[in-house]
């Protein structure tokens, strides 16, 4: 074999015609297959110059070469140095169009493979850079274009199919959509507005919320770490999927319809489960949650495009992204200028109306009110409400603009000169007013599984007022709405501030809390400075969604009166409302501790008459009789923390209990105790020592007036009280009550109960009296 330049001759000597003709096939595919290969590297040059026109594969030229009136060769010919052994099954001829010359179908033609082509990487930076043949190296970077145009052709190809899908549907009509499709959609559109809001219900979400709020927006991003989270409970994953499902509601009122997705092939499930369990390696959050935190779409078309809205779960944040896909992304769809305009300007409505705050600012009070009503229901037991309205409090304000319902917190300070704080605010707790009920709060970490069963309590009040109001609205038109009112109140945990020598009235008034600047503050820690904390709930039952000024359907949009700068929600008849009630509350507040404090302190001389030693002329020690009085098996044991009642506080006592004298409670005992004072002084001896152990005595401290009292130890609350007078020459035997005996009850049964204790407490003085006079005649 001789080669001169590009000639190759071959000479052969004694060789039969057949080995003749196969060598010379051979040798004339190699040199075909060579001068492809070298033509198609010509092309690929030509390409990269920009010469497009220049050189075609396939030309005239080489018009008699077999491997070059295909497509089909050309990755064979990228790939290896001699022809392939096989015989291809169908030839594509030159002359073919131009539009059928393609690698596979949705590629362009070969001959533009690199015209406006994104290459990746250069040759140099490429794994087949060591590669000796050029063909290969220029070659293995044109296929890697086609390759990249293959996908983002059949993406173009996903997308137009589902613009066209979603344009001719109605908005009631729509079928599943692959989860693959809708990240192309994503990636393919502009996220035009991205907003997230808190759900503040667990401690343990709100803790981490809290401890995120003075860092940058830039923490409530998807990509934030979650840091210290704990396993989430299945009532709050409860309340998470009312959220969105009430959400998902909201935003069809504006028009948008929610996508039925679908998982493309059971390879995704798996890979997104795994994804998902690596994401929770760092963020121990419960698995049964793995379904609620899976996103929803909403979509609209419009006209110049479609707006696509994703909802999903981001830590302790709900997340709302809305995504834009202009119609000019489509392939073969033209927009004019004011279509998109037009577009753009839906994008911006809808940014405006989604409302994700002041929805979510209404969902929580419309639930913790529901809390209220009925426990038992959607929150774990004993909730600590007070804490979470705290916190929803400090991180709504200033509140949403569009909201319907309303919260207003205030402190105030109550000053009490016999009760203490602390005892005059479980006594609150103990015994609330008939209009309020008492609500249990656990007092426990925020972590569930750290939970004791010995975990401290805490209370609080609440008063519920339904109420149905009848306003006029903007335009004039009587409207009809329910309202649920509710006062929470609840001990403060921040000191109150007071003006220095502030008054300790003997009555609770409300301390001066709201000091001018200019004035000079201390911390008041008078230990009977009682600080309270009250919330007023307004929520309306009717109207579940925020305020959408502007918006009356789909379209078009209609624009309200102007409202003079005043925010929405202050112009809504429950803010009105709130600021009507919060005075009241201030009132009722007033009055409700001012008979707490009257009645604990009347409940704690009681028990510290029933419980404390005898005593005599102001405070004296008792008698040797006195002293050695035995206590009865079965007597209830005293308080170490009740003192000894001064005669003082005895006279306190009987100016705040009900006294009945026992000539009216039965006429026929006229005759009996109508007696001198001497005959009385008598009695009241005789009554001290019959009855000793269950006698209490007091003396003024001129001695002129004595009492004793017998205590009743089947009804704690009745006494029967003689008091001998000597200075009004007055003595009288009356039933003391420490409260006013009540003409219904709601216990028949302990009421009945009550009355026979009565009953048989004054037959046994009764009988005394009468054998005591009985001795005095004989």
């Amino acid at each position: 074999m001789q080669i001169i330049d590009k000639k190759i001759t071959l000479y052969v000597y004694n060789w039969s015609s057949e080995l003749m003709d196969s060598l010379k096939t051979t040798l004339h595919r190699l040199v075909m297959w060579h001068n492809s290969r070298s033509h198609l590297l010509d092309c690929l040059v030509s390409q990269k110059m920009g010469l497009f026109n220049h050189t075609y594969f396939g030309t005239n030229k080489l018009k008699e070469n077999p491997f070059c009136r295909s497509l089909e060769e050309i990755e064979s010919l990228i790939k290896y140095t001699v022809p392939p052994k096989r015989e291809f099954s169908s030839r594509m001829t030159v002359s073919a169009p131009k539009s059928a010359r393609k690698l596979h179908r949705g590629l362009p033609p070969f001959d533009e493979t690199l015209r406006n082509a994104k290459i990746r990487r250069t040759i140099q930076k490429s794994n087949y850079d060591v590669a000796k043949d050029p063909v290969v190296r220029s070659g293995t970077q044109a296929l890697e274009v086609c390759i990249i145009t293959k996908k983002e052709t059949e993406i173009l190809k996903k997308l137009e199919n589902l613009y066209n899908t979603w344009q001719k549907r109605s908005a009631q009509i729509t079928q599943p959509v692959s989860l693959d499709t809708l990240d192309l959609l994503k990636q393919s559109s502009r996220l035009v507005h991205y907003c997230a809001t808190p759900l503040l219900f667990s401690p343990a979400w709100r803790h981490f919320v809290m401890s995120d709020m003075p860092e940058t927006a830039s923490s409530h991003s998807p990509n934030h770490s979650s840091g210290g989270m704990v396993a989430e409970e299945a009532w709050h994953m409860d309340l998470r999927s009312s959220f969105l499902q009430q959400y998902v509601q909201f935003l069809q009122k504006l028009g948008l319809t929610p996508i039925e997705t679908k998982v493309s092939s059971p390879r995704q499930t798996i890979k997104t489960v795994r994804l998902k369990d690596g994401a929770r390696s760092h963020s121990p959050v419960h698995r049964k949650s793995l379904g609620i935190s899976a996103s929803q779409y909403l979509q609209i078309s419009v006209a110049g495009g479609i707006i696509l809205i994703e909802l999903s779960y981001q830590h302790a944040y709900f997340c709302v992204r809305i995504y834009a896909f202009e119609s000019s992304r489509v392939p073969g769809v033209d927009i004019n200028q004011q279509l998109a305009m037009l577009f753009t300007d839906n994008c911006d409505r809808y940014k405006d109306l989604i409302h994700l705050h002041s929805f979510a600012h209404d969902f929580h009070l419309r639930t913790i009110q529901s809390y209220f009503h009925r426990p038992e229901m959607g929150f774990k037991s004993h909730y600590h409400v007070t804490r979470f309205l705290a916190d929803f409090v400090k991180f709504f304000t200033p509140r949403p603009k569009f909201c319907r319902n309303h919260i207003h917190q205030e402190h105030q300070g109550f000053l009490s000169h016999n009760t203490p704080a602390p005892l005059l605010y479980q006594y609150l707790m103990d015994h609330p007013p008939p209009s309020m009920k008492k609500l249990s709060m656990s007092n426990g970490s925020i972590n569930p599984q750290d939970v004791s069963e010995n975990e401290e309590e805490e209370y609080a009040v609440v008063n519920l007022i339904p109420r149905s109001a009848v306003y006029k609205d903007n335009k004039g038109k009587w409207c009809h709405d329910e309202l649920d009112r509710s006062v929470v109140i609840c001990r403060s945990e921040s000191q109150s501030q007071t003006r220095p020598n502030s008054p300790t009235p003997t009555t609770p008034e409300p301390s001066t809390t709201n000091i001018p600047q200019d004035q000079s503050l201390v911390v008041d820690t008078n230990p009977n400075l009682l600080n309270l904390c009250f919330y007023v709930i307004v929520t309306s039952k009717r109207d579940l969604y925020p305020i959408q000024h502007g918006w009356k359907s789909k379209t078009p949009f209609v624009n309200f009166p102007h409202t003079g700068g005043i925010p929405p929600s202050e112009n809504t008849r429950s803010y009105i409302l709130l600021k009507e009630e919060v005075q009241h509350a201030k009132d009722r507040i007033v009055t409700t501790v001012r008979q707490a404090a009257n009645n604990c302190r009347r409940d704690t001389l009681w028990d510290q008459l029933r419980q404390g030693e005898l005593l005599e002329e102001g405070g004296a020690s008792s008698s040797a009789a006195s002293k050695r009085t035995r206590r009865k098996e079965g007597d209830e044991p005293k308080d170490p923390s009740i003192l000894r009642m001064t005669y003082p506080e005895f006279k306190v006592l009987l100016d705040m209990v009900h006294q009945v004298p026992l000539s009216h409670m039965d006429e026929r005992l006229v005759p009996l105790l109508s007696n001198g004072i001497s005959w009385y002084e008598g009695l009241l001896r005789f009554l001290r020592s019959k009855f000793s152990h269950m006698t209490r005595f007091f003396t003024s401290e001129d001695n002129l007036v004595t009492h004793l009292a017998l205590i009743n130890p089947n009804h704690p609350d009745m006494m029967v009280l003689l008091t001998v007078d000597k200075q009004a020459n007055m003595s009288e035997l009356v039933a003391i009550f420490r409260e006013e005996p009540q003409g219904s009850s709601s216990d028949s049964e302990s009421k009945g109960q009550q009355v026979l204790a009565t009953q048989r407490q004054m037959e046994i003085v009764i009988d005394a009296v009468t054998y005591y006079m009985w001795t005095t005649i004989i």
